[in-house]
């Protein structure tokens, strides 16, 4: 085989391999490079305080770059509320579904003493959101 004809056949066939598969950690159709929650499935990726931390991986309400104590005294106060409430901030709904409640507080309970996120969303705030 020729130089010429080798390298052509070479190129053919990079040409023609498939594009690598996008990762998807939590396997909740988001890729991981656009997923606001890396290693928690959340598709709806909601993000009431705009951090780039989506809500179901950052119940750090204040900020701060870890739940704490702080935070649940935030949780405590917003517990039963809902999204037609007045003072209803969306941001402790970490489920999205327009109310804080127990399913809240479990995942809270489960952040404690943690940072939120991760997230790979390019435009996030990384004091915040690591």
């Amino acid at each position: 085989m020729t130089r010429p004809l080798f390298i052509a056949l070479v190129l053919l066939l990079f040409a023609a391999a498939p594009a690598p598969a996008a990762t998807d950690t939590d396997g909740d159709g988001i890729e991981d490079s656009q997923d606001n929650c890396l290693e928690t499935p959340n598709d709806s990726q909601l993000d009431s305080d705009g951090d780039g931390c989506g809500n179901a991986c950052d119940a750090d309400y204040d900020q701060t770059g870890s739940v704490d104590g702080s935070d649940f005294m935030i949780l405590r106060s917003m517990m039963g509320r809902t999204s037609g409430d007045a003072d209803f901030d969306g941001s402790v709904d970490l489920t999205g579904d327009d109310v804080v409640g127990g399913t809240d507080f479990i995942i809270f309970r489960a952040q404690m003493n943690g940072t939120p996120g991760p997230s790979l969303v390019a435009t996030r705030d990384v004091s915040a959101c690591p």
